[in-house]
């Protein structure tokens, strides 16, 4: 190593405390959901069709995926004609990992909508492989999903479109408490997403609507309480008749 000018032993000191982070990095990439609003998403999309490719925000902002999942799909983990998306695997920083928990490992069907779009705007390869990239860039390069929102414009195009500036992993935010506020069970929410329902629960709860009880639960209830009628009633004619039977003694 020395011949090469490189010392053969570390020039640090070992207790060098390297300067933490902007913490400005831990106020916008916050634990807190963050998620663009039904029509901001839409807004958004559209810009994306006439102007570049979407269908990799596309696919994020309606399946909610971690980026560093669907930048390491490959094309057999895709089946458009069953419409669904094999997740088991990861990729950041140009290497592939295993998925981000042991719930993360799923198989998820695809709305409609985003099988039309990648069907009609993802261009189709010639000769594709199983272990093809999904989405790639130029020359079939993979995504990096870290310099992708720089690549293709998208804080540039909340700029254009005056719609306040997130982070690209807002897209599962909005996917997440989009299905919640439709209703969905967050139990099928979060096994969609690969995530837990305590996490469910714990930061998306506020988007779930006021849940009413089950009408099972309701038609119990009330025919408990006619039960509970009945017998008060009973218990109150058989006082009522006693107190005949003690007057008319008197009497």
């Amino acid at each position: 190593m020395e011949r090469h000018g490189v010392p053969a032993i570390d020039p640090f000191p070992a207790n060098l405390r390297w300067p933490k982070e902007d913490t400005l990095v831990g106020v916008i990439a916050s634990d807190e959901p963050d998620p663009f609003e039904a029509k901001e998403r839409d807004r958004m999309l559209e810009w994306y069709r006439q102007h570049k490719p979407y269908w990799y925000p596309f696919l994020q902002f309606w399946t909610g995926c971690r980026p560093s999942e669907t930048a390491a799909l490959r094309e057999a983990d895709v089946d458009l004609k069953e419409g669904t998306v094999r997740i088991n695997k990861s990729r950041d920083e140009g290497e592939d990992n295993g998925p981000k928990t042991r719930g993360s490992k799923r198989m998820i069907k695809l709305y409609p909508n985003v099988i039309d779009v990648l069907v009609s705007g993802r261009a189709a390869r010639m000769h594709p492989k199983p272990e093809y990239f999904f989405f790639a860039g130029p020359e079939s390069a993979p995504l990096f999903v870290r310099d992708w929102p720089m690549d293709h414009g998208f804080y540039d195009t909340l700029r254009r479109l005056g719609i306040r500036q997130r982070v690209f992993y807002c897209t599962r935010d909005t996917s997440i408490s989009w299905q919640l506020t439709q209703g969905a069970n967050p139990w099928g929410v979060a096994k969609y997403h690969g995530t837990s329902l305590q996490m469910i629960e714990r930061h998306y709860g506020k988007y779930s609507p006021d849940r009413r009880l089950d009408p099972a639960i309701i038609e119990a209830l009330e025919r408990q309480n006619r039960n509970l009628d009945r017998n008060l009633w009973r218990k109150r004619r058989r006082i009522r008749l006693s107190l005949r039977k003690c007057f008319r003694k008197c009497w």
